[in-house]
């Protein structure tokens, strides 16, 4: 059965959810509200946002013909015991453990306290972030790491990332964490990312890699096909090389874009790609220079392509750039949509790239 509900992305997906969710009602109590947070929990990037969201919540109760308050009661529950015979040890010896008192225990459960040291990340897509080195050494035009304030708030701390890895893996709450969206993870072939991506492989959250060094990040491929919850992805700014805008980037957008062709086709890996920032600007005669068309890109990498994210050149005064021409992001980011959801292709634009031009 096709759902009724008109969400504003691809629907393919949810329609197997809900079919999936329906289809799990069967079981027993306590088991079928495990399955169903589970599931939910495993489809939350699918959502518009990263996080499962109200909406969401809403459509999934009308179309299973489960309560709101349930589905939120089976997600709590999945948050709360990483599988099902974690449930089970909990009953004591001779007694008896029924869904009505697990749910009134998840109802009354005040917030925990978190032990992680969370850090607002910066970014939309991603709830947490771990760096793992201080400085990048690419050089890239357009970084706005490199801007004082930036630099003064990377060089706040000296990033220790496999503890804090460690202390993610032993957090049960779903996270999407970015490994890292400022200073690449892969600035040469190192020992330390890998051994975070071990940590983190096995624990609930979805791990998001970012590098323009995929060439390098492959010599872990062995440890990223290993686990389902790890994405591997590189910013792609351009179909061709941009050696003014990137310099020192050890491989070019071409190269980053044959390794996550790769990495999915020869690996199964869930990939992505971040076309941030969309370079484009006016000249002093008018004419409009866009070295990323992210149309083109999508176009070019649909096929092996899982998520992409799409933002804009900020600071572009600051690093030097021209202005952006007048109504281009407006303009062109309608059919940007089309593609995405022709491909049916999860997305997510940056907020900058959603506000109404003037």
């Amino acid at each position: 059965m096709k759902s009724v509900c008109r969400l504003k992305y691809p629907l393919e997906w949810f329609d197997e959810l809900v079919e999936n969710i329906r289809a799990i009602w069967i079981k027993s109590e306590i088991e079928k509200h495990w399955a169903i947070g589970d599931l939910i929990l495993k489809n939350r990037l699918k959502f518009k946002k990263p996080e499962y969201g109200n909406k969401t919540i809403a459509h999934l109760a009308i179309e299973t013909g489960i309560s709101k308050s349930t589905l939120y009661d089976c997600i709590k529950l999945r948050r709360r015991y990483p599988s099902i015979e974690a449930v089970y040890n909990e009953i004591p010896p001779g007694g008896k453990l029924t869904w009505r008192n697990i749910r009134d225990s998840l109802r009354k459960q005040r917030r925990r306290r978190v032990t992680v040291q969370e850090r607002e990340t910066g970014v939309e897509y991603a709830t947490h972030n771990i760096r793992v080195f201080n400085n990048c050494l690419f050089n890239c035009r357009y970084c706005y790491s490199k801007l004082p304030l930036q630099r003064s708030r990377l060089n706040r701390r000296v990033p220790n990332p496999t503890e804090e890895a460690k202390l993610y893996a032993k957090d049960p709450e779903p996270k999407i964490i970015m490994i890292d969206f400022c200073c690449d993870p892969y600035p040469t072939k190192n020992s330390v990312t890998r051994k975070v991506l071990e940590i983190l492989g096995p624990s609930a959250h979805q791990v998001m890699v970012l590098t323009k060094n995929p060439r390098d990040a492959m010599e872990d491929i062995d440890v990223m096909s290993k686990y389902d919850n790890i994405w591997f992805g590189s910013s792609v700014t351009s179909l061709y090389p941009l050696p003014k805008e990137e310099p020192k980037a050890p491989c070019d957008n071409p190269e980053r874009i044959e390794c996550l062709k790769i990495a999915k086709e020869e690996y199964g890996l869930h990939t992505f790609i971040s076309t941030e920032p969309w370079l484009v600007w006016e000249d002093d005669s008018g004419e409009i220079i866009d070295l990323t068309r992210p149309w083109e890109i999508i176009e070019h990498t649909h096929s092996f392509i899982d998520y992409y994210i799409i933002g804009a050149l900020n600071y572009r005064e600051q690093l030097g750039y021209p202005p952006l021409p007048k109504g281009y992001y407006k303009h062109h980011i309608p059919h940007i949509l089309y593609l995405l959801m022709k491909y049916k292709k999860m997305f997510f634009f940056k907020k900058e790239l959603r506000i109404n031009e003037k």
